[in-house]
């Protein structure tokens, strides 16, 4: 009967490296994004009622965003280790801790919006309009603090709002049939209002964040592909694997070779932005269109025009400046 021939490791030995294991690594996370939004219009109905309410001709944009992000991230291997320590395939582990640092802020050049309001109204033969304001406001916000969003991957938001002109009066109007001082009133209407112009702007960041490291196995000119280990609590923890001597130029029964573990950072940023202009109103009215007779009144925001929420991703990936090399041996036997 053919026997196969195999051999068995029977111990992966760590061997001093000339570096000092203990020395921290950091991880830069510099980067920064901007983004650009283009400008929502409308003219809107009448409001609140078809037959009385402010009209407006209205436009707003969140105007332009930007950011950046900043900081490191440390890591420091946390599992003791010594000269001519066993490595055991999957049973040893070499665990790195890491400490967030991240530094990051956000700021706008502001969301405009801009107002164009008339007083519109419509009863029986008494139509027409009133032009009531026209107003152009921005609001927006300078260096919102990332910082602790980021070390803690945790979400943000950020309000803004700025309040443009006011306007408030009253008037009546009335319709009459014949000839004056001999005529007769048909149609009366009375109206009292106030409205006010506004811009407002929303933030909204949701940071996730990701810390491991990658793990390979090198001896000269060959190296292993590398492994994607994460990390999570603070903690990345990586099981070792026997190497692939093939790959690594090695016979079947070992030799020396370096354990490298590069840790990383990576981000992924989600930001939205939303702008609204809007019309903060109250308004009443009694009308008696002949013989009948009416009145009515609203208040708040009696209009509003959003750009909606326009969202996008910033990401980012950074690797440590060095990566832990631990110089190794393989020892393995011939098993008949």
């Amino acid at each position: 009967m053919r026997r196969l021939t195999t051999y068995v490791c029977a111990g992966i030995v760590f061997l001093p490296a000339g570096v000092t294991i203990a020395a921290p690594i950091d991880v830069a996370t510099t980067g920064s994004f901007n983004a650009t939004y283009s400008t929502a219009s409308q003219v809107s109905p009448k409001i609140p009622w078809s037959d009385l309410g402010f009209q407006a001709n209205a436009s707003v944009t969140q105007g332009a965003l930007s950011g950046a992000v900043g900081g490191k991230t440390q890591y420091e291997i946390t599992t003791p280790l010594s000269a001519s320590q066993p490595f055991t395939p999957g049973v040893t582990q070499i665990s790195l801790g890491y400490t967030p640092k991240w530094t990051g802020s956000m700021s706008t050049t502001g969301a405009t919006g801009n107002l164009g309001i008339d007083l519109a109204y419509s009863f029986g033969p008494i139509h027409g309009s009133v032009p009531l304001l026209t107003d152009s406001m921005t609001t927006g916000v300078s260096g919102l603090d990332l910082a602790g969003a980021l070390n803690g991957g945790t979400s943000l938001s950020h309000s803004s709002t700025t309040p443009g002109f006011g306007a408030g009066g009253g008037f009546g109007l009335k319709a009459q049939w014949g000839v004056c001082p001999l005529c007769t009133t048909v149609a009366s209407v009375s109206f009292g209002y106030h409205v006010g112009t506004q811009v407002e702007q929303n933030l909204a960041v949701a940071p996730t964040v990701t810390y491991g490291d990658l793990v390979w196995f090198s001896n000269g000119t060959y190296a292993t592909a590398p492994q994607t280990v994460s990390g999570s609590g603070g903690s990345v923890t990586n099981t070792f694997t026997k190497p692939d001597f093939a790959a690594l130029n090695l016979p079947d029964t070992g030799g020396s070779f370096m354990m490298n573990i590069l840790p990383y950072a990576a981000l992924s940023l989600a930001v939205g932005n939303e702008a609204i202009v809007s019309i903060p109103a109250s308004i009443g009215y009694s009308f008696d269109v002949f013989g009948v007779k009416g009145s009515g009144s609203a208040a708040g925001d009696l209009y509003s025009l959003s750009t909606g929420d326009s969202g996008f991703t910033a990401t980012g990936l950074w690797y440590g400046s060095s990566a832990y090399s631990i110089g190794m041996t393989g020892s393995c036997v011939f098993d008949p």
